[in-house]
């Protein structure tokens, strides 16, 4: 994780990686590392998977696991799916430091008519 803080995704990956192998149920904060990691180096499909395992095990509680999976969502074409978790997010959590982010993507979404507003 001290790699994904530091930007080195790719040096990040594998341990990661093994963590889960070894330790799959081993809470939000491994998958949503391995999830930032593959982002980064444009993985979509794995990025997801890991997004979604660590909403699951967050219990959709933790702010940046639901930007990455809305981030996820929209880099493999599913926006609608991407808008509706930034809108429950925002609904859930108006006052946190990251809605303003989360406002600006669904509201880009919404401007380049990936959504319907």
């Amino acid at each position: 994780m001290a790699l994904c803080n530091q930007k080195k995704y790719d040096q990040a990956i594998p341990p990661l990686e093994k963590s889960i192998q070894l330790k799959p149920d081993s809470g939000w904060e491994t998958s949503w590392a391995l999830g930032e990691a593959y982002y980064h180096r444009e993985q979509y499909d794995q990025a997801l998977k890991m997004a979604e395992s660590a909403h699951e095990h967050s219990r959709s509680s933790v702010p940046q696991v639901e930007l990455l999976l809305a981030q996820c969502l929209s880099a493999v074409g599913r926006y609608e799916d991407s808008a509706q978790i930034l809108r429950g997010f925002l609904k859930a959590s108006p006052n946190d430091p990251d809605a303003s982010t989360a406002k600006r993507w669904l509201d880009g979404l919404a401007a380049n008519g990936k959504i319907h507003p």
